[in-house]
């Protein structure tokens, strides 16, 4: 009984090592970000910018890179590129930028969203579209969207937001307007997303209107429910890339995908009745054939007018 009691002690409590702490402050963490960012920046990307504008080369007997000066990478040539800005670098900034905001040290805050903006400027150019909004949320999303590179809108209170947010970070002294940031950039957000919903709405009732036509049509088919499936996951396809598009120029092009997609589905069941109508028809011609020769009498003109009238 008396070693189960000591068991429990505090000082026997080694499952928590004072070497790896579960929290950091701002000035630990935003050193570990902007390392994550060079060491990617300035190792292999460098490596790729140099090898590729022929500063640099290989040795003559080597063969470490040969995908690289050969230009034949693919997508599993350097995991690097794409690996560290996602699971090192943007996660400590993004630390570093919560708890700066908390705690509200202005001075980390910018530099942490200053290299956050470095390092999705570098991914952008190097990928295009990329994981932003849904970027960095660990275990609560591990499927993130990819955002369009490239977003045009127009809307005066964004406009009027985006300007705020540029007076703010063209002043020469704008410390004392730094606080401001975060809820403009907030307003920002929420704005856009709002502008996106309305937008959505739209975009879905064409894609559910051309849906319903096809599935009209469908319901009257002898082969309805073969097609049924793969019919709805088409238009489901449509319809989750639309919720899931943060471009409006984009997202207006889904209600023509699913045009498209009903023109091609409706000219699908057009071919498939025709050729059912066929199969029908040389059915109907053979056992009319067979019939005509047990009795010893084919008359081929006959046949061919009863199978049509079929």
């Amino acid at each position: 009984m008396l070693m189960a009691t000591t068991a429990c002690s505090d000082y026997l409590d080694i499952n928590q090592n004072p070497e790896y702490p579960t929290e950091a402050s701002s000035s630990t963490l935003l050193p570990s970000g902007i390392a994550g960012v060079a060491s990617i920046v300035g190792g292999t990307y460098e490596l790729y910018g140099s090898m590729w504008s022929q500063q640099c080369t290989q040795g003559h007997t080597s063969n470490q890179y040969n995908t690289l000066v050969n230009y034949t990478i693919t997508n599993a040539s350097d995991s690097r590129l794409w690996s560290i800005p996602y699971s090192i670098a943007l996660p400590d900034l993004d630390l570093v930028i919560k708890s700066s905001e908390s705690a509200q040290e202005w001075n980390y805050w910018v530099m942490g969203k200053t290299m956050t903006a470095f390092m999705y400027h570098i991914l952008v150019d190097s990928y295009g579209s990329i994981p932003f909004t849904e970027a960095i949320l660990g275990n609560e999303n591990t499927t993130p969207k990819y955002d369009d590179s490239k977003t045009y809108i127009v809307d005066e209170n964004l406009e009027n937001i985006v300007a705020q947010i540029s007076e703010i970070v063209k002043k020469q002294s704008p410390y004392s307007d730094i606080p401001k940031l975060p809820e403009l950039l907030k307003k920002f957000s929420d704005v856009y997303s709002d502008i996106l919903d309305e937008q959505l709405k739209p975009v879905l009732d064409s894609v559910y209107d051309s849906q319903k036509r096809v599935f009209d049509v469908l319901n009257t088919k002898e082969y309805a429910e073969t097609k049924r499936s793969s019919y709805s996951a088409l238009f489901d396809e449509i319809t989750n890339a639309a919720k899931g598009c943060t471009n409006v120029s984009v997202l207006r092009s889904y209600a023509d995908r699913a045009e498209t997609l009903k023109i091609r589905l409706l000219n699908e069941m057009t071919q498939t009745d025709q050729n059912i109508a066929l199969k029908k028809a040389e059915e109907v011609r053979k056992r009319l054939e067979a019939q005509a020769k047990e009795v010893g009498n084919v008359d081929q003109a006959q046949i061919e007018a009863e199978v049509q009238n079929k």
